[in-house]
């Protein structure tokens, strides 16, 4: 049968009305907000196990090096003269743990932020002799880091800053950490060195100075942690409240603070140790 309008009352009652229409977008808008941060923690997830898997070559790299050099961190330098026993290409940590590894990748998180640019070719101002290789703040990195942003940082704690004194410098050896297996020695960070745990507890904004603005968990990386290399070679995902309560304590237990403070909140301003 059909109505004055030459349409059928069959079709005419399978049409959609308004009130249906809004009720089928509202069903799609919650089903949305439910599922896209469901969608959002498994590319995290994703991107979590590829990080975790970069750390673990990292540490089976720092491993192989610790027992080719009797059990001696690698280190940092901005000096590379000629009498030194290291290449200008290695006057970093990552670069002397290279050769064990191979893979300038693993250096770059990839959930990682940055600040700082990706290494460029430049020549090492502090050895004119040198070939061109990538750099950062005068130190330098094979030429398989060109083009890398660093976002895997080293604990400056125990990889520390060696002058020019080569006949005389010590190694931090691995027989002065007290426990190798709670000690950090690589962790997420903002770039190359996360000195004494800022940086890796909140990695995706924290620089040279982390101010309080800055420590929130937006700023952490992999769904509100970290993941930390420890100097026994093993990788590990630490929740990022974790770290901040027992910073002084995962980062340099060998070297205690003489007020007995290990969270970074009991230490306003941070202090010269923690920076």
């Amino acid at each position: 049968m059909k109505n004055c309008n030459g349409l059928s009352d069959r079709f005419r009652n399978e049409a959609f009305t308004l009130i249906e229409l809004l009720v089928v977008i509202a069903i799609i808008a919650i089903l949305a907000a439910i599922l896209f941060p469901v969608f959002s923690q498994a590319r995290e997830k994703a991107r979590q196990s590829q990080c975790m898997s970069n750390m673990r070559n990292i540490g089976m790299g720092l491993v192989a090096y610790l027992q080719d050099y009797d059990e001696g961190f690698p280190f940092m330098t901005s000096c590379a003269a000629p009498h030194t026993p290291y290449r200008a290409s290695q006057t970093a940590p990552a670069g002397q743990i290279h050769p064990y590894i191979r893979n300038a990748q693993v250096w770059s998180c990839p959930s990682g932020r940055s600040p700082f640019p990706p290494l460029r070719r430049v020549l090492n101002p502090n050895a004119p002799f040198a070939y061109f290789c990538c750099d950062a703040w005068g130190h330098a990195f094979p030429l398989d880091f060109l083009g890398i942003q660093i976002t895997i940082g080293t604990n400056q704690a125990i990889t520390g800053t060696l002058d020019c004194a080569w006949n005389v410098f010590k190694l931090f050896r691995l027989s002065q950490i007290p426990a190798p297996s709670e000690t950090c020695a690589v962790a997420d960070g903002t770039h190359f060195t996360v000195c004494g745990g800022r940086r890796s507890i909140w990695p995706n904004d924290c620089r040279t100075a982390c101010t309080p603005d800055r420590r929130t968990p937006q700023n952490t990386r992999h769904l509100n942690g970290s993941i930390l290399v420890f100097a026994d070679g093993h990788a590990k995902w630490l929740q990022w409240s974790k770290l901040a309560q027992d910073c002084a304590k995962i980062f340099r237990p060998h070297d205690p603070r003489p007020d007995g403070l290990i969270s970074i909140w009991d230490i306003f301003g941070g202090g010269h140790r923690m920076d």
